[in-house]
């Protein structure tokens, strides 16, 4: 009996650490986490230098990407969201060294971005063609009809230069502030964090999925 006993045990036990694993539930964030994580195609924009800038410049950083007018309000709040998501977490310095906030603006204004830029060397202001941008929304957010429509029309030369995508700068529930992207090393979207959420809870986010991430290699 006692063999019988310490054998159902001992099977018992190399059971439950398979099956654990595999079981896990997936840890819990205020903003929405994808699992599993969307693997991004590679894409490029313009910096205020006119200077190609896109996912090869970001290649093994973690990414905080928000789409909204450098030159209104949503613009402002937006990059001022980010900042403060930044120095929350000032305790992480590792993570803090390959971290990049980017917003992207349907129009570019190079004194401003350059402004953005003096105050955090991490931070970058891009812009691009109404196609380009239009993929990337699409890369983000998923395909749309409209977004279609512009592509289409700008390859037949039909849109003009200055056209502004559909849903870059009303795609947001509130026009005050953008809903963020979060794209790991990898290049892969691991998390959106809404307008609504408070900078401290995406910070906390961004903490908790960093941790994951690392235990993950």
């Amino acid at each position: 009996m006692a063999l019988l006993a310490g054998g159902l045990f001992l099977i018992g036990y190399q059971w439950g650490n398979q099956w654990q694993p595999r079981h896990e539930q997936a840890p819990v964030i205020e903003g929405v986490m994808l699992r599993p994580p969307v693997p991004l195609p590679d894409w490029e924009l313009e910096n205020e230098a006119g200077q190609v800038f896109g996912s090869e410049q970001l290649t093994g950083r973690w990414v905080l990407l928000g789409i909204a007018s450098i030159d209104d309000v949503s613009g402002h709040l937006s990059m001022t969201r980010m900042l403060e998501v930044f120095n929350r977490l000032a305790d992480l310095p590792a993570l803090r060294e390959q971290f990049s906030l980017v917003l992207v603006s349907p129009r570019m204004d190079a004194a401003l971005a350059q402004g953005f830029r003096r105050l955090l060397a991490q931070t970058w202001v891009l812009s691009g063609t109404p196609e380009q941008l239009a993929r990337l929304r699409a890369m983000l957010t998923g395909p749309s009809a409209d977004t279609e429509t512009l592509i289409s029309a700008t390859q037949a030369g039909e849109a003009e230069p200055d056209a502004q995508p559909p849903g870059l700068s009303g795609a947001d529930p509130n026009p005050q502030t953008a809903t963020f992207y979060l794209i790991d090393p990898k290049a892969e979207l691991i998390a959106i964090f809404p307008a609504a959420q408070s900078p401290a809870g995406i910070a906390r986010d961004i903490r908790h999925l960093s941790e994951l991430n690392a235990q993950e290699f």
